[in-house]
């Protein structure tokens, strides 16, 4: 089959082909005509990919892989029930006369305004989302443009309070688990505080650390004044001994340091010889019967005689000066032993102590992480904060969206006309008869032998 074929088939047919495109045309307007102007009013939301402000991963970005999911779920939940009977709710269609009135006629016996109104909602509403975007545009379809704007203004607010009263319950929900735990723990913390306080009332350790190091410093500055106190001693005992071999000796120690050193011992010894040289020098002149020498030697006596007991005194000053240096070595001695056995005696209460200050510390840091946690997931429940934000509310359109009628005319023309293409090839191929001498040529039944012109 060729051009001039085709051709000569359409004219031949020339009727189907007007007929079924009016034919297609005039239906299409009758049951436009029947049909009511419907308004479809828009609003759309941008969501945010962001996990709720909570914890140390707030604000971070859903991984990729989840994006689509978690969007496909809010599309899910925006066409849910629950989310049509709150929009329900806040439009009180329950009192609007027209849904009432249309609840009357359709509504079935015992059937309730909320079971009827929601499915229809729900057919009414549109939602979609753009590709490679965040913005999810939500369509509401009614009679009224109006009333077609608020029902989706009210299906946007639904969903947003859902959608914040689903990432505020699980917060909310861990803080009420959580608070029957932080009962328990502060209940531990008190036992281990009164466990603690028993404790060292019954040691006698008024602080833990503080007390012990103050009594090991008052411990080293023991042990150096002991040390300094036996240096002394040691000092006093060798004086003492190298005394007691003098007068062992029966020798006067006249050549301590302490005799040497003494001023009143040197100017007795100083007065003792000048006596004694005037008295040599009278013996040459005077005899020993004279009155000037029995005076002399009786004031010489006399200065020995201080002079020796001078030194008497000064060795008994100096025993008993180094029995003193000996005890006060003593005495630090058992004042180190006695500060010794005090610190070995914290060192032992302490070390009983550490276990109840490890227990007590445990549970102090069990309670404020519970304390923690319950702070954090109450402040976020009252948090009015969600991932859903309103780019462009709903408003009431002005045109209706089925008001191209001249476009659905001429579709419906199209149609038709294609239609007829089609029928009248359908129809050739059933009922095929010779119109050109190249159809008598395509059949291949003989040869050509001429053809007659048109009457």
């Amino acid at each position: 089959m060729n051009i001039r074929s085709l051709l000569k088939i359409l004219r031949a047919r020339l009727w189907v082909i007007l007929l079924l495109p009016l034919l297609s045309a005039g239906i299409a307007f009758a049951l436009l005509e029947r049909q009511p102007i419907v308004y479809a009013a828009q609003a759309k939301l941008l969501i945010d990919y962001r996990t709720p402000l909570e914890g140390e991963l707030a604000g971070e970005l859903l991984p990729v892989g989840l994006q689509e999911s978690y969007v496909a779920t809010q599309l899910q939940i925006i066409k849910s029930q629950r989310v049509a009977n709150d929009a329900l709710v806040k439009l009180r269609l329950a009192n609007d006369p027209d849904w009432v009135e249309g609840f009357e006629a359709e509504g079935l016996p015992g059937q309730s305004f909320e079971s009827w109104a929601v499915p229809l909602l729900l057919d009414n509403l549109v939602v979609t989302i753009g590709k490679d975007s965040r913005l999810v545009s939500l369509w509401y379809s009614d009679t009224d443009p109006k009333r077609a704007a608020n029902i989706a203004n009210a299906f946007v607010d639904a969903y947003r309070e859902i959608n914040q009263e689903l990432g505020h319950t699980p917060a909310i929900e861990s803080a009420r688990a959580v608070e029957p735990l932080i009962g328990q723990l502060r209940a531990e913390l008190e036992d281990a505080e009164r466990k603690l306080s028993s404790y060292q009332q019954r040691a006698g350790i008024l602080a833990t650390d503080e007390q012990l190091d103050l009594e090991t410093s008052q411990l080293r500055v023991l042990g150096e004044q002991r040390l300094v106190a036996e240096a002394k001693a040691r000092e006093a005992e060798s004086r003492l001994a190298s005394l007691e071999r003098m007068e062992s000796r029966g020798k006067m120690p006249d050549t301590l340091p302490d005799m040497r050193g003494n001023e009143l011992i040197e100017r007795l010894q100083i007065e003792i010889a000048r006596k004694e040289a005037v008295l040599a020098e009278r013996a040459t002149t005077l005899g020993k019967r004279h009155p000037e020498m029995q005076r002399l030697e009786a004031d010489l006596a006399t200065t020995r005689a201080s002079l020796e007991a001078e030194k008497t005194s000064l060795l008994g000053a100096l025993r008993r000066e180094l029995r003193e240096v000996r005890g006060l070595a003593e005495g630090a001695r058992r004042s180190e032993a006695e500060q010794k056995e005090k610190v070995l005696g914290l060192k032992t209460s302490r070390d009983g102590l550490q276990p109840l200050l490890r227990e007590m510390q445990s549970a102090r840091e069990s309670y404020d992480r519970s304390l923690r946690m319950h702070s954090e997931y109450a402040t976020h429940g009252r948090l009015n904060q969600g991932n859903v934000s309103v780019l462009d509310p709903a408003e009431p359109p002005f045109l209706p969206a089925n008001s191209s009628l001249m476009m659905s005319l001429a579709a419906a023309f199209m149609g038709g006309f294609v239609l007829a293409i089609g029928l009248i090839l359908a129809w050739e191929l059933l009922d095929r008869r010779v119109r050109t001498r190249y159809d008598i040529l395509d059949m291949g039944a003989g040869p050509f032998l001429g053809e007659l012109p048109r009457a």
